[in-house]
């Protein structure tokens, strides 16, 4: 969770809720006070009424990595490569300010930015997040592994970004600094990933 526009902030996006072999999150026990789900939208509920919402990426092959032809490629994104992955769960948001206080109410963020992303969080303070997520829902919540998050963001057919091959602009994402600060997780629906995932490209770095 940390500064603003590609793969970074707490996803809560950032948390995943993963399927842990041997256990399938639809084989996790989870008490009806604390979630709902439907087919492809998990509810999570955290203290205080807030909810967190994850989407569900099935199980499947992907194109992982960067094509030859792909000008802004760096090297160690290439070759592009098929992996497998099982099915598992990812928040539809990053992570916001009013839920990541619930767990340390002593982070700063100024005031009117509750539903923006969490910002200045180093990878161990998520780690501490994702396991008070896990004590207070009942659910294993983790951070996505570098596949697990590609998947989500871009899908199975290898695209640049999660709405497709075309080029940002500000109907699709928060980038290029050309607003200045970071936004309400929710701006951006036309920017969504396959699976719904929404930030995934701009608005805040993910962990």
């Amino acid at each position: 969770v940390d500064q603003s526009q590609g793969k970074g902030d707490i996803t809560q996006p950032v948390p995943t809720v993963t399927s842990q072999p041997p256990v399938k999150p639809n084989q996790v026990k989870r008490p009806e006070s604390k979630s709902s789900i439907s087919q492809q939208e998990m509810q999570v509920s955290l203290p205080g009424g807030t909810k967190m919402v994850f989407v569900r990426v099935p199980a499947g092959e992907f194109l992982m990595g960067a094509s030859t032809d792909d000008p802004d490629a760096r090297r160690g994104e290439k070759p592009q490569h098929k992996v497998y992955l099982d099915e598992y769960w990812i928040g539809k948001y990053p992570v916001t300010n009013a839920q990541y206080n619930l767990h340390n109410s002593g982070h700063f963020f100024e005031q009117g930015k509750e539903f923006h992303p969490v910002a200045k969080v180093s990878w161990f303070e998520a780690q501490q997040f994702c396991i008070w997520l896990t004590r207070v829902t009942g659910q294993k919540i983790t951070l996505p592994t570098e596949a697990q998050w590609e998947k989500a963001a871009r899908g199975t057919d290898g695209r640049r970004y999660p709405w497709g091959n075309q080029a940002p602009n500000m109907s699709l994402a928060n980038f290029g600094n050309v607003i200045g600060d970071t936004i309400p997780v929710d701006q951006y629906p036309g920017g969504a990933s396959p699976y719904g995932a929404l930030d995934m490209a701009g608005n805040m770095f993910e962990w």
